[in-house]
C-alpha cells in the first residue's frame, strides 16, 4: 500500500454491510482510521464512537481499551470494530487480543491501526486474531513516506471472499500472458494479494528491506522495546521528581514503549523544551514525547 490510510479503506470497502448496519469506534480514534468508517454513512452505515474523553477529562486519567469498553454499543447488526494498537494522543496500549477473540467469534471484523507499534514493539498478528492490520514503514521502520503494508487474515479471505474497493492487475489471479482483458469472470488472487497495488516506491521498498534485517536479525524487536521502555522509564522518574505528570496508563503492558504525553501546557514550554534542543509535539493533552532507534 501507499500508506496506512489507503491499506484500513482497502478493507473498509471491501465489507460488505446494509442500511442500519453499524461498526464501534473509540471517540479520539485516529482520524485518518475514523474518516474512513465516517465516509461511509451516506451508504447507511451506521458509525457508533466509544465516550472515551469525557471520562478522561472527569478523573484526568486515560486507560487502554479492552472487550468491556466496546461491549455497550455492540449488537447484532456490529460489523466491524476499529481501532488502533497503540493510541497516538495518548500512547495508550489497547487489548487488542482480547478485543479479537471477544467479538470475532461473533462475526465482528476487527481492523487495527498498528502504524504507532511495528517497528517499536513485537508484533504478531495471527496470535492478536486481528481480521486485519495496516501500518505505515515511516514511523518504527524509519522509511521514507509512501510504503505501508495491509495484512488481511486468510480466514477472511476464505470466509468472505471480499472484492478489493480498487482492482488492477496485481489483484487478479487469472490475467493472460498477453495482458489482453477478455470477458470471462474476474478471479481474485485467493490471499491478501487481491489489495495489492503494483508500482509501489521502489525507494522506500529498498529502504524498507534493508532496515527490517536490521530491525529483526541485528538489533531484535525485543531488544528494541526494552531499550525504549529503559528511556521511558528515566523520562518517568525524573518527571515524577519534578511533580510532572505523565498522561495515560502508568503500567508497561498498557502503555506504549516510545510515545508519552508530558501534562504541560501551553506554548511556553515547548518554547523552553525546544531552546535546550528537545523537540515535542504541542497536542490537547500537553506535549507529545516520542522515542526513536
Amino acid at each position: 500500500m501507499r500508506d496506512t490510510t489507503e491499506g484500513l479503506n482497502n478493507f473498509i470497502r471491501s465489507i460488505s454491510f446494509k442500511p442500519g448496519d453499524n461498526v464501534v469506534i473509540l471517540d479520539s480514534e485516529d482520524p485518518n482510521h475514523a474518516y474512513g468508517w465516517m465516509a461511509l454513512r451516506a451508504m447507511g452505515l451506521e458509525v457508533r464512537q466509544v465516550p472515551t474523553i469525557p471520562e478522561s477529562l472527569e478523573t484526568g486519567k486515560v486507560v487502554a481499551a479492552n472487550a468491556e469498553a466496546f461491549a455497550p454499543f455492540v449488537n447484532d447488526r456490529t460489523r466491524a470494530i476499529g481501532l488502533s494498537s497503540i493510541m497516538f494522543h495518548s500512547g495508550q496500549k489497547n487489548d487488542v487480543k482480547e478485543i479479537c477473540n471477544v467479538y470475532r467469534p461473533r462475526g465482528i471484523h476487527v481492523l487495527v491501526d498498528m502504524t504507532q507499534q511495528v517497528g517499536f514493539a513485537p508484533v504478531d498478528v495471527t496470535d492478536l486474531n486481528v481480521s486485519a492490520a495496516a501500518f505505515g514503514f515511516h514511523k518504527g521502520l524509519n522509511c521514507p513516506t509512501g510504503l505501508a503494508a495491509l495484512y488481511v487474515s486468510q480466514s477472511v479471505i476464505e470466509e468472505a471472499d471480499p472484492s478489493p474497493p480498487v482492482v488492477g492487475y496485481g489483484a487478479v489471479s487469472n490475467v493472460r500472458g498477453d495482458v489482453l482483458v477478455p470477458s470471462n469472470p474476474i478471479i481474485y488472487h485467493p490471499n491478501a494479494r487481491r489489495f495489492e497495488h503494483l508500482n509501489v516506491s521502489l525507494i522506500s521498498c529498498a529502504a524498507a528491506r534493508k532496515w527490517f534485517e536490521f530491525y529483526l536479525d541485528v538489533m531484535g524487536p525485543e531488544n528494541v522495546q526494552e531499550h525504549l521502555k529503559s528511556l521511558v522509564d528515566t523520562l518517568r522518574n525524573a518527571c515524577r521528581a519534578l511533580g510532572i505528570k505523565i498522561v495515560g496508563p502508568e503500567d508497561r503492558e498498557h502503555h506504549a514503549p516510545h510515545l508519552y504525553i508530558l501534562d504541560l501546557h501551553g506554548a511556553k514550554w515547548m518554547e523552553h523544551l525546544t531552546a535546550h534542543k528537545v523537540y515535542v509535539t504541542l497536542y490537547r493533552l500537553g506535549n507529545w514525547v516520542s522515542f526513536g532507534y
